[in-house]
């Protein structure tokens, strides 16, 4: 058994895991001198029970269990996250001079190509902050922002790293044959974000975290952009949610 106290969206949390890997994954967010305020348990119980919905009966050994310990740690992780005031997202996130921009769409549609696109585009100015499962925490930082956090779960590519921005907006992405972006309503994009939202188990944090994604459809620009895999598709994506001109 590995036991050890990592820090994700600013909450301490001791983990109680079955492999050194798992810790090993963990590594950057590892914060030994914190006061755990939450505290999990991976069980050999929580591995099997990955193992059915990430593999067909002909695949039953497909993916390790140590693999699949660090997605049962993640689960368990996100459970309680609502109790302080965040939500694990699905999406790509990048950071530009300061601020957060999110990519999110079903898995396969290209969140990635399009946050990779924007890196070729940006260079530098833009820093991965997570590529697939980041940590949304509201009320910190600044009063009223929404703040996208790093955590270990960054995609196939394993892409990110343990830093926060405020997030500026969020686009919504589909494949289309030309570019185009469409501001979305509160009412338009709160069941987009529902969809790609991790919702809790339990009643009272399924509530806060309901809550939490409706406010963010209030209070975040959410866009709607049907795109190619091109550069042409970053600039116009960067040019729109920054307010930069730079590139049109």
């Amino acid at each position: 058994m590995q036991r050890f106290t990592l820090t994700l969206a600013e909450v301490p949390i001791s983990a109680t895991v079955q492999f050194p890997s798992t810790r090993e994954y963990c590594a950057e967010w590892e914060t030994p001198e914190a006061t755990p305020v939450e505290h999990v348990t991976i069980s050999e119980q929580d591995i099997a029970a990955e193992r059915e919905p990430h593999t067909p009966p002909s695949q039953a050994e497909a993916f390790s269990s140590s693999y699949l310990e660090t997605l049962a740690l993640y689960r368990a992780i996100a459970q309680c996250m609502a109790d302080h005031d965040a939500i694990l997202f699905h999406g790509s996130v990048i950071e530009v001079d300061g601020k957060a921009y999110i990519f999110t769409a079903p898995s396969g549609t290209g969140k990635s190509t399009h946050a990779r696109l924007w890196r070729e585009l940006l260079g530098s100015q833009a820093r991965m902050i997570n590529d697939d499962k980041p940590l949304l925490r509201f009320n910190t930082g600044a009063a009223g922002t929404i703040q996208a956090y790093g955590t270990p779960w960054r995609g196939k590519h394993m892409l990110g790293t343990n830093i926060h921005a405020p997030v500026k907006g969020i686009c919504v992405l589909h494949q289309a044959p030309k570019n185009t972006m469409t501001r979305l309503s509160s009412a338009q994009s709160l069941p987009l974000l529902l969809q790609q939202t991790f919702r809790p188990k339990e009643a009272d944090s399924l509530e806060k975290t309901l809550a939490m994604i409706m406010r963010m459809a209030a209070e975040l620009p959410v866009w709607s952009m049907g795109c190619t895999p091109t550069l042409d598709a970053a600039a116009l994506s960067y040019t729109t949610m920054s307010g930069d001109r730079s590139f049109v």
